[in-house]
C-alpha cells in the first residue's frame, strides 16, 4: 500500500514537472502574441528567410559543442576516465531537462554517470555546479562587453569587466580562496557522521580543482565563446527578418542580459523572463514590435526548444543502447540454458 502511494506521488510529481513548464510556455507565448499583434506578427514570421535557419542552428550547435568540450575537460581534470561516446550521451541527455525549474534536471547527468560509469554523486554534482558557475561568469562578461561601445554605460561596463577579471584571477591563482571555499563547503554539508564528512570532503575537493587555476580560466573562456555564438544567432535571426539597424554589440547585450535574467529567475528554462526581457530590449533598441517578437520566438525555438528536443532524442537512443548492451551481457535464463547446451 505504501509503495503504491509512493509510486502515485512520484507520478504526480513528474506530471507536475512536465505540465508546469508547458503551461508557463503557453502563457508566455500567448502574451507575446498579443503584444506583437497576431496579424503583424504573422507577416513578420512569413518574411523570415528560411535559409537563415542553417547558420542559426549551426551557431546553437557551436554553443553546445563548446560547452560539451568544457564538460569533458572537467571530467578529465577530476581524473574521471569516462569514454568520449558515453560522455557525449550523458551531457546531451541533460538537455532533455533544460526546461526544469532552476535547471536542476541537469542533475540527470549525475545519475547517468553514477549508473553507467560508477561515478560518485559527490564528484559529479560539483562538476555540474562548476559548469553552471563558468556559464554565469561568462554571460556576465558578455553583458558588460555588450555595452562597452555605449558612452553612457562604458565606464560601468569596463568597471564590471575589470572587477570580474580580478575576481577570476584571485580564484584562479590563490590557494587560500580555494581552501576557504573547501572549508565552507565542509561545514555546510558535513552533518557530523563519518560518511557525510567523507562525501563533503570529496565534493569540496572537486570544487577546489575546478574553481581555480587553469580549469576555471579555460571553463570561463569556453563559456564566453559558447554564449557569444548564441548571441550571434539572434543577430542572424534579425538579419533574416530584414532588421539591420541593431549592431552585434547591442544584440550581445540584449541576449546575454535576457539569458542572465532568465537564469536568475529560477523558472524552467527562464521561460517568460527571457522572452519578455529580450523583446523589451530589442524594442528599446529600435526594432519594430512585431519583428522583435518574431525574432525572439525564432531564436528560442532554435536554441532552448531545439536543445530540449535534441536532448530527449539522445537520451532515448542512449537508454536503448544501454539496455541492449545489458541484455547482451545478461541474457534471459532460457537463452543461457540454450547456450549451455550448445557448448
Amino acid at each position: 500500500m505504501e509503495r503504491r502511494m509512493e509510486q502515485r506521488a512520484h507520478r504526480s510529481s513528474t506530471l507536475g514537472k512536465i505540465v508546469f513548464p508547458i503551461f508557463l510556455a503557453a502563457a508566455a507565448y500567448l502574451v507575446l502574441l498579443i503584444y506583437g499583434h497576431v496579424n503583424d506578427l504573422g507577416a513578420a514570421l512569413k518574411s523570415f528567410r528560411l535559409v537563415y535557419v542553417v547558420p542559426v542552428i549551426a551557431l546553437a550547435l557551436a554553443n553546445y559543442g563548446l560547452r560539451f568540450a568544457r564538460w569533458h575537460y572537467y571530467l578529465r581534470r577530476c581524473e574521471l576516465n569516462v569514454p568520449l561516446r558515453e560522455s557525449v550521451a550523458v551531457y546531451f541527455s541533460g538537455f532533455a531537462m533544460s526546461i526544469t525549474p532552476a535547471r536542476v534536471g541537469e542533475l540527470l547527468k549525475c545519475v547517468l554517470l553514477r549508473d553507467e560509469a560508477g561515478v560518485k554523486m559527490s564528484v559529479s554534482v560539483p562538476v555540474v555546479v562548476a559548469d553552471r558557475v563558468s556559464d554565469g561568469v561568462a554571460v556576465c562578461l558578455l553583458v558588460a562587453a555588450g555595452t562597452v561601445r555605449y558612452s553612457v554605460a562604458r565606464g560601468a561596463s569596463l568597471l564590471a569587466i575589470g572587477a570580474t577579471v580580478l575576481i577570476v584571477a584571485a580564484l584562479g591563482s590563490s590557494p587560500w580562496v580555494a581552501g576557504a571555499a573547501t572549508r565552507v563547503f565542509r561545514r555546510r554539508f558535513a552533518r557530523g557522521s563519518e560518511a557525510s564528512t567523507v562525501v563533503a570532503q570529496e565534493a569540496a575537493g572537486v570544487f577546489a580543482v575546478l574553481l581555480r587555476g587553469r580549469p576555471l580560466l579555460v571553463g570561463i573562456a569556453l563559456g564566453v565563446f559558447a554564449w557569444f555564438a548564441e548571441c550571434t544567432a539572434l543577430y542572424v535571426v534579425l538579419g533574416g527578418l530584414g532588421s539591420t539597424t541593431v549592431t552585434l554589440y547591442a544584440v550581445t547585450f540584449v541576449y546575454a542580459l535576457s539569458t542572465l535574467g532568465g537564469a536568475l529567475s529560477l523558472l524552467p528554462g527562464g521561460l517568460g523572463v527571457t522572452e519578455f526581457g529580450m523583446t523589451a530590449l530589442l524594442v528599446l533598441f529600435g526594432v519594430a514590435r512585431n519583428t522583435a517578437v518574431a525574432a525572439v520566438l525564432i531564436v528560442r525555438l532554435c536554441t532552448l526548444w531545439f536543445a530540449a528536443a535534441l536532448g530527449l532524442v539522445v537520451y532515448l537512443l542512449h537508454r536503448r543502447r544501454v539496455a541492449r548492451l545489458r541484455s547482451a551481457k545478461n541474457p534471459p535464463a532460457g537463452m543461457r540454458e540454450v547456450h549451455a547446451l550448445e557448448d
